[in-house]
């Protein structure tokens, strides 16, 4: 199970890192963002997608050394810094609306399983 759940987080840390690198305009548009400059956009670009692109090419990396553990160890540490930032972030802006929580949803359920395939391995 672990090695199934280090592929899985790999793999979707580069799908995500990809969407973002490549339809960036639909991604932020969905996330309610708008861009006043180019500069911005290749900010939002390079953050959203590249460091998600690279979180995800990380985990492969371990995953085809085969440090399995690790690879979900990391996946562990990037959907846990995820869901707490958004968790602070809707604390301080209450009003921030429905969209946080469906972001937040799957990130919480990444912790959890994460977390079970640690324990149980």
């Amino acid at each position: 199970m672990t090695r199934v759940f280090a592929w899985l987080n790999g793999l979707v840390f580069v799908a995500i890192g990809l969407g973002f690198a490549v339809f960036v305009h639909e991604a932020a548009r969905g996330l309610g963002i708008s861009f006043s400059n180019p500069a911005g956009l290749g900010d939002f670009r390079a953050v959203y997608g590249g460091v998600q692109l690279a979180l995800g090419a990380s985990i492969l990396f371990l995953a085809v050394r085969k440090s399995y553990r690790d690879a979900v160890t990391v996946g562990l540490l990037a959907v846990t810094g995820l869901a707490t930032v958004r968790l602070i972030s809707m604390a301080l802006e209450p009003a921030a609306g429905a969209l946080q929580w469906h972001l937040l949803a799957p990130e919480l359920m990444g912790v959890l399983a994460n977390a079970l395939v640690l324990r149980f391995r």
